[in-house]
């Protein structure tokens, strides 16, 4: 085994350690969107059962609408209920504000790992 099999074996390293991280991030991602999903099916139903809005299609797009703060059906709770339309942005808001500050901070984390690795790398090449 010659230097040149360790550089291989240590780039071949990097690279794992890279994709590993890489893949773990993305699964991550996916879970954060199906998490913002999850919610708003919880309040789909939420909406459904207590005769709020009468159709099950219906409640879905206006949780969908509100939990993203688009507000395109805000106008169709009965009188007397259209704060559950705040309740639900509010949520929403806050449930995204969560899952970015988490990505972002798994970010940092990953890109400290990579520089690291690639830093030892180059140190153990010069040696």
């Amino acid at each position: 085994m010659n230097a040149s099999d360790i550089n291989l074996s240590a780039e071949q390293i990097f690279r794992d350690a890279a994709f590993g991280l890489i893949f773990h991030f993305v699964v991550a991602v996916l879970m954060m969107s199906l998490m913002q999903l999850g919610s708003i099916l919880i309040w789909t139903p939420a909406l459904y059962a207590t005769g709020l809005i009468q159709d099950i299609r219906l409640a879905l797009l206006f949780s969908g609408s509100c939990f993203t703060t688009l507000g395109i059906f805000a106008a169709i709770l009965p009188k007397g209920w259209k704060s559950v339309a705040f309740y639900i942005a509010f949520s929403g808001l806050f449930s995204f504000a969560i899952a970015t500050s988490s990505m972002m901070s798994m970010l940092g984390i990953i890109t400290k790992k990579v520089m690291y690795a690639r830093t030892s790398k180059t140190l153990n090449q010069k040696k």
